[in-house]
């Protein structure tokens, strides 16, 4: 009853006191709002690969790649790492690799499936991985050349059921029977696939003799990892060089690491990685946005709470007559606090619903709301709510409850002096905002500026065509031969290789040299460097000519790599053999963008088939255009479906990572503002009300409103400049940091700092103009008569 009744009395004197409400909840609902999107997303990121059920004990194979001027860690290893290693290393219980196939065109008696991708793995891989078949036999699903395992959602729209072993479906014109189905991988794991095929169901795959395979080992319970990591890195050292020896390639350092499973996606130094690894400058903002969020919001509130109770302080006294010990008056502050807190909980919980999807394509993660009322998720928020009490309503607790019963009683404020936490607010407060204004124009002027660099090419009006079937695949030629004559095409290119995403890595050495080097490879036909519009610095593009399929072109950087001079008749060794050197095309962004250098490329020409065409059209690539397109093709595969990607797209994509930290760091930016904005007014309010008396003396000994007002104006604007130093020195050294990553960069200029200094003083001085133009204006005599 007690109880209760505290409460019936904290709820009365809150709803006197309407301001702190209406400030406080919105405020700390936003705070908390940021905090639980936050610990959503942290979730997600810390959860990786940890489904499944042998995710502490088996290790990833991963290669170090030394060259010149860079180091590549690959996930890539050889065939023998999984044939001969395992044998060699005692600690080892079960090894299988993975090669991550294509998307690709499915039929069965429900119709025609695109898009699903397709994994080759060894018969082990479900024992590696700790996983079970939903139908089928675990054992033998993946024995059978003829075999494939598929996930659950694959099964459903293939067949319309899981209940399909035994089901043929065909792939590529060949007729597999389904030997299992599997349930769909979470989407927190490093890989993914919707087919799953034995590795010896394509021998071409198994006899590649470079680093092609994803290897990972079971290692045996009770083993020590590091003593098994170090020992199948001294024998994939030895594998390696045997490699290395038989490519020419004994100048390449290279180093072997092992990692383990649960670790792989925050920890690994992979690029390559079918779901791309944690991105720890994003975790590290995303982080750093809502925390300084949460302070602004925490801080503010304190802020108000102890303005409406130091006018509270007759109240204060008089419970103290009554018997109120300072225990009794702290509880009654934490439990008006509790209530603000448990309010703007279920406030922020509403809006986290609300702006999660917004935050889910901000930071292009599956995230879903459903995620924060897990039992986890539920146990976080009973936590955040009593740590808010507790911490929010410290400081006000202590301070209200031991006002002196004398001066309390005649109504006088304390002399308490709060400048050294007013001041403190202020610093903080400004200190946050200018640091987001200024990485935030800064990171906008990056964004801006590798935009405008060209990319080498002419992306414009150019379209992919894909996902045909193996006999259009195998007569691209004559696609492209009717093709060319369609009015609006101005030109077709045929690539085994996607401009703007992926290559192949081959190796390369002046002729009779040893030492030979690695580099990317582009395999085109005749017509495709024309379609293009790439940029010839020296000698020619393919011609149809037969005595030109042993030609190669390099790109600039290619050619700076072995120190070539080019002249008509060059030669050099490519794979082992002397080819010609048929040109020197100019660098263009074959693989990345402007935030990533150009590496070493070779184009080699390719005659009997290609997967993508690409067509330069007259202008937009409109409906009919596409009906035209699609006839063509139909007439090699009659049930082709049209797809294509334009390369403007695709090259725009590129800098969907960059503008991702721009939006977030503006959505905290202008967060940041609003509540700093609200949290500067209510720090006025309180500065003003605390100096009412000082401010009526200095009226009557003959100051100037002018002068009070710059008095007033003149104390924040000073703690503004001090935390904008602050602010611009520490966002200095994180926009070099993050500036680092690219390889073009614009330089940071002191333009960008003033500007948002200014920001910051504008901010402020809204915030408390109004308040200091009140307390100059008013009666000395009102104010005198204030204590």
């Amino acid at each position: 009853m007690k109880t209760l009744n505290n409460l019936k009395f904290a709820f009365r004197m809150l709803k006197r006191n309407p301001l702190l409400v209406y400030i406080s909840v919105p405020g700390l609902a936003i705070g908390l709002c940021a905090l639980l999107l936050m610990s959503v997303y942290l979730k997600y990121e810390f959860s990786f690969d940890k489904h499944f059920p042998t995710n502490d004990r088996v290790l990833r194979l991963c290669n170090t790649l030394h060259g010149e001027n860079e180091t590549e860690v690959l996930s890539a290893a050889l065939r023998t790492a999984y044939t001969q290693l395992p044998e060699q290393v005692p600690e080892v219980k079960k090894a299988v690799q993975l090669y991550t196939g294509w998307d690709v065109n499915v039929k069965t008696g429900k119709g025609i499936f695109k898009d699903l991708q397709v994994l080759y793995a060894d018969e082990e891989f479900l024992d590696v991985f700790g996983l079970k078949l939903t139908e089928g036999n675990t054992s033998e699903s993946l024995s059978g050349k003829k075999n494939i395992v598929i996930t659950k959602s694959s099964a459903e729209k293939l067949f319309g059921s899981t209940d399909c072993v035994g089901k043929t479906l065909t792939l590529d014109g060949s007729d597999l029977f389904v030997s299992g189905v599997i349930n769909d991988m979470p989407k927190t794991t490093h890989f993914y696939f919707d087919m799953l095929r034995p590795m010896k169901s394509n021998e071409f795959i198994i006899q590649q003799g470079s680093l092609e395979f994803s290897t990972y080992y079971l290692i045996k319970k009770g083993t020590d990892l590091k003593t098994a990591e170090n020992n199948i890195a001294r024998v994939n050292d030895e594998l390696m060089n045997v490699w290395k020896i038989r490519g020419k390639l004994s100048d390449t350092k290279t180093e072997t690491n092992a990692e383990l499973l649960r670790n792989i996606h925050l920890h690994t130094r992979v690029e390559d990685d079918m779901v791309p690894k944690t991105n720890r400058m994003q975790l590290f903002i995303v982080s750093s946005i809502a925390l300084f969020i949460f302070l602004i919001a925490l801080i503010n509130f304190i802020n108000m709470y102890l303005f409406h109770g130091e006018k509270r302080i007759a109240e204060i006294a008089s419970r103290k007559v009554a018997g109120a010990t300072r225990s009794n008056l702290a509880g009654q502050f934490y439990r008006e606090n509790g209530i603000i807190a448990f309010f703007a909980l279920l406030m922020g919980l509403w809006l986290a619903v609300l702006v999660q999807p917004f935050f889910s394509r901000m930071i292009n993660l599956p995230l879903t709301a459903n995620d924060m009322f897990t039992p986890l998720g539920v146990a976080m928020i009973v936590v955040v709510l009593i740590a808010l009490v507790l911490i929010a309503g410290a400081y006000p607790s202590l301070h209200l409850s031991k006002i002196n019963l004398v001066s309390g009683l005649k109504g006088k404020r304390q002399n308490v002096s709060h400048s050294g936490l007013s001041k403190s607010v202020v610093l903080v407060q400004f200190f946050i905002t200018a640091l987001l204004i200024s990485s935030l124009i800064i990171i906008k002027a990056q964004i801006k500026h590798m935009k405008k660099v060209p990319l080498g090419f002419n992306a414009k009006d150019v379209v992919a065509i894909q996902d045909f079937s193996g006999h259009a695949t195998r007569n691209t030629v004559s696609i492209k031969n009717e093709l060319e004559k369609l009015p609006f095409i101005q030109g077709v290119g045929i690539s085994q290789h996607r401009m703007g995403g992926g290559c192949s890595g081959q190796s390369i050495a002046l002729l009779n040299s040893p030492n030979e080097k690695p580099v990317d490879e582009y395999r085109v036909m005749p017509g495709f460097c024309e379609a293009m519009q790439l940029r010839l610095k020296e000698g020619r593009f393919f011609t149809d000519s037969q005595s030109d399929k042993r030609s190669i072109v390099l790109n600039e950087a290619a050619a700076k790599m072995l120190g070539l001079k080019f002249s008509p008749d060059m030669r050099v060794s490519y794979k082992g053999q002397p080819v010609k050197v048929a040109g020197v095309v100019k660098d263009f962004y074959f693989n990345g963008y402007a935030g990533k250098s150009i590496e070493p490329l070779v184009l080699s020409r390719v005659d009997d088939y290609g997967y993508i065409i690409y067509l330069r059209t007259l202008g937009s690539f409109t409906q009919d255009n596409q009906k035209q397109v699609s006839g063509v093709i139909k007439k090699f595969d009659p049930d082709y479906r049209m797809s294509f990607t334009s390369l403007d797209d695709v090259y725009a994509a590129k800098f969907e990572k960059d503008e991702r930290v721009f939006n977030m760091v503006s959505s905290g930016a202008f967060l940041a503002i609003i509540l700093s904005f609200v949290g500067m007014m209510a720090l006025s309010i309180l500065n003003v009300t605390r100096r009412i008396k000082e401010i009526g003396i200095r009226k009557v000994v003959g100051s100037s409103e002018a002068g009070i007002i710059g008095k007033l104006l003149g104390e924040t604007f000073l703690l503004v400049s001090i935390a904008s130093v602050f602010a611009f020195a520490v966002s200095y050294l994180l926009m070099i940091k993050w500036l680092s990553n690219f390889a073009t960069k614009v330089n940071i200029h002191m333009s960008y700092f003033l500007i948002s200094g200014l920001f910051a003083f504008v901010i402020a001085f809204f915030a408390v103009g109004w308040q200091s133009w009140r307390a100059a204006t008013r009666n000395p005599v009102e104010a005198l008569r204030y204590e």
